[in-house]
């Protein structure tokens, strides 16, 4: 295979030679499928915009040329400020895709790990998909991009600054982001829970919980939940060495409603 077919650095599919526009070649630029260009006579490389549509179409994006990164202190994507010049429009645009709210995860230190969004698919609000959007850095051109990319595992936990302020010696494991957001407007015991749902409970990053001397576990009331939750015990019980008399799983009363 020749060098101009896949650069080793882009990792990406070879798609045609074209001209330079920083040199005189007319046929020295290689440009590769996510939409950048490399001149192997004058050794430019960057964006390259002949590549932008192929067929018709937008190259995807390949991931081995991005690095995850944290966003700064309160910092979220442009298309959630929807306060200030643009927000109503910006707002009204997103609820028009079906946007009904969105949760930020952050570090210690209130750094953004990234955004989880919530949509409903119907108008019962019944039915509800997330989103994640995540900050990269192109390891190009060093731009920096939000893209509806997943964290890299182990992902953060909600809540996590408070949860490094926090006084108790208790706290709670909930199943999503309005729960937890219920609960912690009460203001009693440090409340925490994750991002993908329950499938994904074993995809973060849990050692914040060893901070804790009584770890309780408040599944959903579904098979599902209490599925996820005895998966999370097993993981601080026999990864985190969490004694299992430190932790507690809530169950429900028959009569209570299923998913409650």
């Amino acid at each position: 295979m020749s060098r101009d077919t896949i650069r080793e650095e882009s990792n990406s599919e070879f798609i045609r030679h074209d001209k330079c526009n920083h040199c005189p070649s007319s046929d020295a630029v290689a440009v590769y499928a996510d939409g950048h260009g490399h001149c192997f006579s004058c050794d430019w490389t960057g964006p390259y915009a002949g590549v932008v549509k192929l067929n018709g179409t937008k190259p995807k994006k390949n991931r081995n040329n991005y690095t995850y990164m944290k966003g700064d202190k309160n910092e979220e994507p442009n298309t959630f400020k929807f306060s200030g010049p643009g927000g109503e429009q910006r707002l009204k645009f997103k609820q028009s895709r079906n946007y009904d709210t969105h949760y930020r995860y952050t570090d210690e230190e209130g750094y953004t790990a990234f955004i989880v969004e919530r949509q409903y698919t119907d108008e019962t609000k019944q039915e509800k998909r997330f989103f994640p959007h995540t900050k990269w850095k192109n390891k190009i051109d060093n731009s920096e991009k939000w893209q509806s990319w997943a964290m890299p595992e182990p992902r953060t936990i909600y809540n996590l600054q408070r949860l490094n302020s926090a006084k108790q010696t208790s706290i709670i494991v909930c199943e999503g982001e309005k729960t937890a957001d219920a609960y912690i407007n009460k203001n009693l015991l440090p409340v925490t829970t994750w991002s993908g749902g329950a499938k994904a409970v074993l995809k973060n990053d849990w050692d914040p919980l060893l901070d804790f001397q009584t770890i309780i576990l408040f599944p959903d009331n579904d098979e599902e939940g209490f599925t996820a939750m005895h998966k999370l015990a097993k993981h601080l019980h026999e990864d985190l060495q969490v004694a299992l008399e430190n932790i507690r799983i809530v169950l429900y009363p028959d009569e209570f409603p299923k998913k409650w």
